[in-house]
């Protein structure tokens, strides 16, 4: 059985379940070792480590040099076996300063439960200060603090915008990357030469 089903039945006061249909739980919290932290409120699980979620939270940590990840969606569904949660229904991901709004993500962990990427994908919209990316889709690699925006990817810092494909984003240290690149550069924007 996985540990945060372990934790997840800990935090409801419920013994493990016997092997079978599994279990339904109302109102969780549960923390992991890792400080992982995920809230719900109805969860269900499976003794082999599945289960879904309605009304989900939580604070994911990626390492313990980088900014927390706080998490929310409408449902989730993971596989905690194999590191993995899916998150659907107004997903919005905060790290730091930055701000991820996407319709759904992919979030993978390592064997000792830290966030190593989130795959997000339908509408997808990153918010830092006044810069606004937006594209079909993100990866989001939590380490490093790299969004790498692809699918009609543009980012405007008013009243400049760029288009390419892909545009990386480092959340850290102000830094753009983009290939195949457009930009429009508003009037304002040029110097008066002598």
């Amino acid at each position: 059985m996985s540990p945060l089903l372990l934790l997840l039945m800990g935090c409801a006061g419920a013994a493990p379940p016997e092997p079978g249909p599994g279990i339904t739980l109302d109102g969780v919290v549960a923390s992991a070792p890792s400080g992982t932290r995920l809230a719900a409120q109805t969860a269900t699980g499976s003794p082999a480590g599945a289960g879904e979620a309605a009304g989900v939270s939580g604070s994911l940590v990626a390492e313990a040099t980088t900014p927390p990840l706080e998490v929310s969606a409408q449902r989730s569904t993971w596989d905690l076996r194999n590191g993995e949660l899916h998150l659907e229904g107004d997903v919005v991901a905060v790290r730091g300063g930055a701000r991820l709004r996407c319709t759904r993500a992919d979030v993978r962990f390592d064997e000792d439960g830290l966030v190593t990427r989130i795959e997000a994908a339908g509408d997808v919209v990153l918010e830092q200060g006044a810069r606004i990316g937006q594209a079909q889709a993100a990866l989001l690699e939590a380490g490093p603090g790299r969004v790498t925006l692809r699918g009609q990817a543009s980012l405007a810092e008013p009243p400049h915008e760029m288009m390419g494909e892909p545009i990386v984003v480092y959340l850290d240290d102000e830094r753009i990357e983009c290939e195949s690149c457009r930009m429009r550069i508003d009037g304002a924007g040029f110097g008066r030469g002598e």
